[in-house]
Formats: structure tokens, C-alpha cells, sequence
């Protein structure tokens, strides 16, 4: 045994037990008791690192019209998990999620590892109806997605649905929900030709829209065709007989049969001596969408005939018969 004494302390040190005592040390640090310890402490470390670093402060919410931010949010952090936004980002993103009612589809991004950023995508709203004095705004399922009083641009208001028990988020109960489907396709036709409506009525399978002053009539087939043309001859009957009320008739058109009536409503003034109530004009629609008086119709808009034929002017028959008869006179006798 090696001993070494320390003069001025007068004791010893055996080397041999140091080496022991650190070789059992070593053998310690490297068993399975520290390992789990050290396991143990770095993974407490990165939980807490993962709950501080990636705790949700702020949720950005884009793409939403219909349904409110708040909504929005709440949805996003429903479960108690949800305050951590990687968590947030892995649940959205590759888990199975059901969509809030307005919304067709969500994307969930991280700005930045406390910020989240939902960007919704809602479902179309194809038109409203009225209803306990309140526009009720419903999409392609039925599904009523809004209920207000303002009036939103660009959505036609329904009429001719028998619907009961509206209620939000809900889908509206109708005897045949196959009217949804046609008034979808009403809807996209509506907007594919860029036309605005105020009200589209539906009356079984017949369609008629009100734009202004204009009942339009289009019966119940050829659709397509009737709506290609429509926006060009609302522009000639408006250029031609502006401020007047009545309905162009559309029910029988085709691509091959072109002919068109616009029938004028009588006024609510009494009408002049020599018009009658009301009128009917045939409207060509040819590439000038041309408007021509129809022979058959007994009478005629006045305004139309003083643009179109000064001989029917009633001020021009009464000066020529003045004069006429004046000469005629003196002459003979």
C-alpha cells in the first residue's frame, strides 16, 4: 500500500482508494440510473421550452365575410391543447377537423411559433329570402348562413320557396330539395353573364327576374340561350323606352326562333285620346338587337313614333290639314 504523508498536516492519503472511489463514480455516471435521470432533465427541459416558446399569443384570421373572427377563433382553440400552436398547426393541418357551418375549407400556417394564421374559405351564398322581416342568406345546400337586415351586393333575392323553421346554420325545409340545385345552376348562369337581378321569382320550373322597370319572363328551358342574350336587349329596351315599366317575353325563344316581346304596362295616368292602355313591341334580336314595330299590335308607344315615323306626329297632321284646306278653298271657288 502507498501512503504519502503531508508534513505539515501530519496525515495521509492512500492513492490506492482514490482511484477506487473514482472508478466507482465513473461506474455510476455511466449506468442506467444517471442516463435516465439525464433523459429525465432534458426532456422536461424541451416540454417547457416547446410550452413557453410555442405558446399561442395571437390567432389572424383572413377570408372571412360571413362568419365573425371570434367565431373563427374559438373553433380554432376549442380543446385544452389548443394553446399551443404547433399543436395547433399538426391538429389543422393532419388530423380530421370538422369545419365551422359557413365554412367550406380552413388553412392553418404559423407566422411565427406564437402567432397562428387561419385563412377560411366560405361556402358561396347562391341568394336570400325574406323572412320575419329579415334577409336570410342561404348556399347551395340550403344552408342558411346569415341572417340580417342590410342587403348584400350582388346576391339576388329568391321568391316562390315555401320554406318554414328558418333557423341559423340550419338548412332550410322545403318540400323538394332538388329547387337548390336549380336555383344554383339560375344563380351561376346569373353570374357567368354578369347580370343583376333584384328579385329571381321561381314558380315550379319557371323563372322570371325583375331588373328595374323589367319583368323578365323566361319560362323554363333554354335557359342558357335566353341569358347569353339578355343583357344586351335590356340595354336596347332601356336606350328606346327608358322609365317604362313592362315585360319582355322570353318564354319561347331559342336559337332558332328569335322572335321577342316586350309588352309596355299601362300607365297609371289616364292615357291620351287616340293610345290605348298598353302596347306591345316585337324586339329582332339580331346583332343591333334592332327594335321594329309590330304590325299586328293595333297601337303603339307615342314617344316610340315620334322617333321612328313623323308621319303618325299629330302636330304635323293638324298643320298640313290647316293649310291644305285653307288653299284647296280659295282655289275652287
Amino acid at each position: 500500500m502507498n501512503r504519502r504523508f503531508d508534513d505539515d498536516d501530519f496525515y495521509y492519503v492512500d492513492e490506492e482508494s482514490d482511484k477506487a472511489e473514482k472508478r466507482n463514480k465513473n461506474k455510476w455516471m455511466r449506468g442506467p440510473v444517471f442516463r435516465i435521470l439525464i433523459t429525465v432533465c432534458v426532456a422536461a427541459i424541451l416540454f417547457f421550452t416547446f410550452m413557453l416558446v410555442f405558446n399561442v399569443r395571437e390567432v389572424k384570421v383572413t377570408g372571412n365575410e360571413y362568419c365573425s373572427a371570434d367565431e373563427v377563433i374559438e373553433w380554432v382553440q376549442k380543446d385544452k391543447l389548443a394553446s399551443n400552436s404547433l399543436y395547433i398547426w399538426w391538429k389543422y393541418n393532419f388530423t380530421s377537423v370538422s369545419q365551422l357551418p359557413l365554412v367550406e375549407a380552413s388553412e392553418i400556417q404559423l407566422k411565427n411559433p406564437w402567432t397562428v394564421q387561419v385563412r377560411v374559405y366560405e361556402k358561396g351564398i347562391i341568394g336570400y329570402l325574406v323572412y320575419d322581416n329579415k334577409n336570410t342568406y342561404f348556399d347551395k345546400d340550403g344552408t342558411v348562413m346569415l341572417k340580417t337586415t342590410d342587403t348584400l351586393d350582388g346576391v339576388p333575392c329568391i321568391e316562390g320557396l315555401d320554406v318554414s323553421d328558418v333557423k341559423l346554420h340550419k338548412t332550410l325545409k322545403v318540400s323538394d330539395k332538388k329547387v337548390f340545385e336549380y336555383i344554383l345552376e339560375v344563380s351561376q348562369m346569373v353570374q357567368k353573364y354578369e347580370l343583376s337581378p333584384d328579385r329571381v321569382v321561381f314558380s315550379g320550373n319557371d323563372v322570371t327576374m325583375y331588373f328595374g322597370n323589367v319583368t323578365v319572363a323566361l319560362g323554363s328551358n333554354n335557359l342558357t340561350d335566353k341569358l347569353t342574350q339578355l343583357a344586351p336587349i335590356l340595354t336596347k329596351i332601356r336606350e328606346n323606352y327608358p322609365d317604362q315599366k313592362g315585360t319582355l317575353h322570353l318564354e319561347n325563344y331559342t336559337g332558332t326562333n328569335t322572335a321577342i316581346s316586350f309588352e309596355k304596362e299601362a300607365a297609371a295616368e289616364p292615357a291620351a285620346e287616340g293610345n290605348t292602355d298598353s302596347s306591345s313591341e316585337d324586339v329582332n334580336n339580331d346583332d343591333n338587337l334592332d327594335t321594329s314595330y309590330d304590325e299586328d299590335t293595333e297601337s303603339y308607344d307615342e314617344n316610340y313614333d315620334e322617333d321612328t315615323d313623323e308621319s303618325n306626329d299629330e302636330n304635323y297632321d293638324q298643320d298640313y290639314d290647316e293649310s291644305y284646306d285653307g288653299n284647296y278653298e280659295e282655289d275652287s271657288y
